[in-house]
């Protein structure tokens, strides 16, 4: 019986030894608190100083030839002129002008002198003297518009200016027409400098999460953060 309860007491004073080293390996090792630097500084544990890295604005640019940075994007306007048409698919075109023509019947008329006839076909007159008729034709004529001889029709012509309209995949722009082109917006940095967005730092940088800026890079800073920094 007591070699029995011995070798439990060694059994459990064994464990009892090995639980401390078993938890300092599972537990982390609590490190000091940085000291709280001012908005946009970090902490350098190398020299004990808050530090502020240096920064510098991005440069933007496009690749391709006629091509601006608008915003996040690069553009290029392709400009071309308005094309004139009528609304009446009847009218004709010409310059910037729409012409229409209506055409009606002619009335008739008998010369000086002459009178028509009761059913209208002809024109007569009657010497006051003899008593002789003679007769003549009706000259046509039109109460609105011109006489077209020819077609012994009247022709009423209209004008009126020409609409405008942009060819496809083109927009209005004043007088002219334009089309957009887009292509990706470059950005480059000096020379020792890394391009970052404000997502990618760390937020006591003060670098807001759609901000981008070129900042140096290969020094470690607070936080493990790799940028060189300078004193203020």
């Amino acid at each position: 019986m007591m070699m029995k309860c011995g070798a439990v007491a060694c059994v459990l004073a064994l464990l009892a030894a090995c639980v401390p080293l078993a938890a300092a390996q599972h537990c982390p090792i609590k490190e000091e608190p940085h000291p709280e630097c001012p908005h946009g500084f970090m902490y350098d544990a190398g020299g004990g100083k808050c530090l502020k890295p240096f920064r510098h604005e991005p440069h933007y640019y496009c690749a391709e030839q006629g091509y601006v940075v608008e915003g996040n994007q690069c553009v290029l306007y392709q400009y071309a002129d308005r094309i004139p048409y009528c609304r009446d698919p009847h009218a004709t075109l010409s310059g910037t002008t729409c012409t229409t023509e209506e055409t009606c019947p002619p009335d008739y008329r008998c010369r000086f002198g002459y009178h028509l006839t009761a059913d209208g076909t002809k024109c007569y007159t009657k010497c006051p003297y003899t008593g002789r008729i003679q007769y003549a034709p009706r000259d046509p004529y039109c109460p609105r518009g011109v006489l077209d001889a020819h077609r012994h029709l009247c022709v009423i012509t209209k004008t009126y200016p020409a609409d405008f309209r942009c060819p496809f995949g083109y927009d209005p722009s004043g007088d002219k027409c334009v089309a957009k082109h887009f292509a990706e917006r470059l950005h480059s940095c000096p020379d020792g400098l890394e391009f970052k967005r404000g997502g990618e730092l760390p937020p006591v940088l003060g670098v807001g999460a759609d901000e981008e800026t070129c900042i140096s890079s290969g020094h470690c800073g607070g936080h493990g953060h790799p940028y060189h920094l300078r004193r203020e």
